[in-house]
């Protein structure tokens, strides 16, 4: 077979696999090519790909220049920040068929009062200067889907910063509503309910963490702040970080967590207490110093989250093996009776 044979054949082979993918469908074809080489055909079928990939790369330059492609770079986030996120941002079924605009109806109408009041004084006051005026219709109505798919939950602050990162990822409505639900109950189980109490049972488990995971000496400059752990972190797990950490670091975290579990949030607390909470012997000693130490740590962390990305994720993946599932799990556990007696 001589060189214009092959590209002949290679042309058959590549119209064909448009049509199908089976591995049984190209033999076929190049069997009927007149090709009966069982070696011949595993060459025609690589010389087939090879073809399509210059094709390919010969028509990318031209798509970009027409503006028919969007190049990487303009994205909103970079592909590698949610290189995992379509295996779990996927709609479900029953909000993908014939009757999705009937479900979203339900939904809209079923929204509390009380969450409709919130949820309209929130919108204007989250992440100001990001969005816009349709940005903010999109994030209200998102926020009232969720309200209204899970009524027994409803709307608590820390839900409209968690949601406006799939409004700044322009996320399809049906694919941000499935998103943020299954955030919400996969990483923050019971943190928007009544009283908190999910959130303050993690609050104790985090204290409980911080003595187990962290050097002697940063849980006891933490306790010199006399400021409780509950307050100081809860930005971090009410809003997933999406409220205090820039965008590109908010990104690689739930990257992060979608790979490796719930005990990522603990371990990108403790990552964050380790490297930027400053060591203070007498922290306790003076309000306005107390403050002065919880303002340092917070701008401290924000300029490492912004300089120095990858050594702040390199020390959460180092603290994601302290906390192991059985161990979150039993501590949850332990806690859970303790919130639920208050």
């Amino acid at each position: 077979m001589n060189v214009e044979e092959v590209v002949v054949v290679a042309e058959t082979l590549l119209v064909a696999s448009k049509s199908s993918k089976s591995l049984r469908f190209k033999d076929d074809v190049l069997r009927l090519s007149g090709v009966t080489s069982w070696a011949k055909r595993a060459f025609l079928r690589k010389a087939s790909r090879k073809l399509s990939a210059k094709r390919l790369s010969a028509t990318r330059p031209q798509a970009l220049q027409s503006g028919c492609a969007t190049p990487r770079s303009s994205r909103r986030a970079p592909a590698a920040f949610r290189a995992r996120w379509p295996c779990w941002c996927e709609p479900e079924p029953k909000i993908c068929t014939e009757d999705e605009a009937e479900l979203i109806r339900d939904w809209l109408a079923n929204v509390p009062e009380d969450a409709v009041t919130s949820i309209h004084k929130d919108v204007p006051r989250t992440l100001p200067g990001q969005l816009g005026d349709v940005a903010e219709h999109r994030l209200q109505r998102l926020l009232f889907l969720a309200a209204g798919s899970r009524p027994e939950v409803g709307y608590c602050q820390g839900m409209n910063y968690i949601a406006a990162i799939f409004v700044l990822q322009e996320y399809p409505e049906a694919k941000a509503i499935h998103s943020l639900t299954k955030l919400l109950d996969t990483y923050c189980p019971g943190y928007h309910g009544p009283h908190l109490w999910g959130w303050r049972r993690d609050a104790m488990v985090l204290g409980a963490l911080v003595r187990r995971c962290l050097d002697e000496r940063v849980w006891q400059a933490l306790e010199a702040l006399q400021i409780p752990l509950e307050l100081l972190a809860a930005d971090h797990f009410l809003t997933l970080t999406s409220r205090s950490w820039p965008m590109e670091a908010t990104l690689q975290l739930w990257d992060l967590m979608h790979s490796d579990g719930p005990s990522t949030l603990f371990a990108a607390f403790l990552a964050v207490l380790d490297l930027y909470l400053p060591r203070m012997k007498n922290a306790g000693k003076a309000g306005n110093c107390k403050l002065r130490a919880i303002s340092t740590f917070e701008q401290e962390m924000l300029r490492g989250l912004k300089n120095d990305l990858p050594k702040v994720m390199s020390a959460i993946r180092s603290f994601i093996p302290m906390i192991p599932s059985s161990l979150l799990d039993h501590l949850r556990w332990i806690y859970a009776g303790a919130v639920l007696e208050k």
